[in-house]
């Protein structure tokens, strides 16, 4: 399996991997087995990009990559700039997924907040435009990511959907603490912003 030689911590294996990921040896491999492994040593996993990024389409693998992507990016071992190649793959699986959730299909949605900053980091208006269909879902941890992604990129996003999020009690403390690192705390509703709303 992939995830056994991922636990080799050497260039060579994980040469190997993208090797056997290009003859297409893991159907028979889980994802996670590999993919938690790469976690391990992000400065030898960086020796797969921009490669690893050619299996997006791979909906075995898609979102495992996207979380991996941006944990290797807010980390720097690789710039945002190696998004742009695949942009088009991304608007794609976002599409997709954002129709699901508009749908009501909340299934599976823990990879998506990740996808959305991946989209916020391409700094584009067709990126931005996608993150803003995304403000519309029920999905809390997903509208965050876009409120978030948007207001970095100087984009205006609605005091209503604001306040819809800060309403949301598991996320309220995170949402007004990722608002003031950006310095936009003021956009937090006043209602919210005691300690006691926190506690």
């Amino acid at each position: 399996q992939l995830g056994m030689i991922a636990t080799d911590k050497t260039q060579a294996s994980y040469q190997t991997i993208m090797e056997l990921l290009a003859v297409k040896k893991t159907s028979a491999d889980s994802p996670f087995s590999l993919f938690y492994k790469l976690y391990d040593s992000l400065a030898l996993t960086s020796t797969m990009y921009p490669g690893i990024l050619e299996y997006l389409r791979d909906t075995m693998m898609n979102f495992s990559i996207v979380s991996l992507t941006k944990t290797m990016i807010d980390s720097n071992h690789i710039a945002p700039a190696v998004l742009l190649p695949v942009k088009s793959v991304l608007l794609d699986l976002a599409r997709k997924e954002r129709s699901r959730l508009l749908k009501g299909n909340l299934d599976n949605t823990g990879n998506l907040p990740d996808l959305v900053e991946l989209l916020g980091l391409l700094q584009q208006k067709e990126a931005d435009e996608m993150i803003a269909g995304f403000l519309k879902t029920s999905d809390i941890p997903t509208r965050k990511s876009a409120v978030l992604a948007l207001l970095r990129n100087k984009k205006t996003v609605s005091g209503g959907v604001i306040t819809a999020i800060a309403n949301d009690l598991e996320h309220r403390v995170e949402f007004f603490t990722a608002l003031k690192n950006l310095q936009k705390e003021n956009l937090f509703p006043a209602e919210h912003r005691s300690q006691v709303d926190f506690a």
